[in-house]
């Protein structure tokens, strides 16, 4: 009696899927929803977000870590998908970058992007997490590999 009461609470605690959970997971996103500057701020316009940005360089070993191990990391896609708006920024972009108004480029005898180098407080390290207010307000730089 006492093997089988342990076997049915042991059975009793496996979640049990039904038809709603199947259709949370199957439609749950696979990954970071990352969006570009330019949806991020006509999105704010109508529903205000706070904002993560990922600058990131194509040489830059951790930051290629950092997409493999914490951005795969179901909480983390989770969590940030749920509470910000997603960026995904190439930091060394050769492209203008417009953001509020304002065009942004590399300046004269830099690689990265001035507007980079402006969320990063003038402390160049890759990668770095930018987190913003709703709205884009009090940039919060936090340089180097975010590891889960």
């Amino acid at each position: 009696i006492l093997c089988l009461t342990g076997m049915l609470s042991l059975d009793a605690q496996t979640p049990v899927k039904n038809e709603q959970t199947e259709k949370k997971t199957k439609s749950a996103p696979k990954g970071i929803q990352w969006i570009s500057l330019k949806e991020a701020e006509a999105k704010m316009k109508v529903e205000p977000k706070k904002v993560y940005i990922d600058l990131y360089t194509d040489w830059c070993y951790w930051c290629k870590v950092m997409d493999k191990k914490t951005f795969t990391n179901p909480s983390v896609i989770e969590y940030l998908n749920q509470h910000f708006y997603c960026i995904h920024i190439d930091a060394e972009t050769k492209d203008s970058i417009l953001f509020q108004g304002k065009k942004y480029g590399c300046l004269p005898n830099s690689k990265t992007n001035d507007l980079a180098v402006q969320w990063m407080k003038d402390r160049i390290s890759y990668p770095s997490s930018i987190f913003m207010e709703e709205g884009f307000v009090n940039p919060q730089p936090v340089p180097g590999y975010l590891e889960i």
